[in-house]
């Protein structure tokens, strides 16, 4: 599978895109929230999330940047 084109498919891949929660979202912006998985709710992480969406079946892949979520979980906030 080449770069930019979609695994189903072959299509072609657009974005990232922006996503926008249109009910139930402080600011309207889709987060990806990871809690605790041990039971004992710490801080809870937030990243944005971005979508790429392929222009042939519609097939859509959600992304964020690891980095901070990454670093909590190394830091045992899990």
């Amino acid at each position: 599978m080449a770069e930019g084109t979609c695994g189903e498919c072959g299509g072609e891949l657009i974005g990232p895109v922006a996503l926008e929660v249109v009910a139930g979202g402080d600011s309207g912006e889709l987060q990806a929230k990871v809690m605790a998985t041990s039971g004992i709710v710490r801080r809870p992480t937030r990243s944005a999330v971005t979508a790429m969406v392929c222009a042939g079946c519609g097939r859509m892949d959600l992304r964020t940047d690891p980095a901070e979520i990454a670093e909590r979980w190394r830091q045992g906030d899990r």
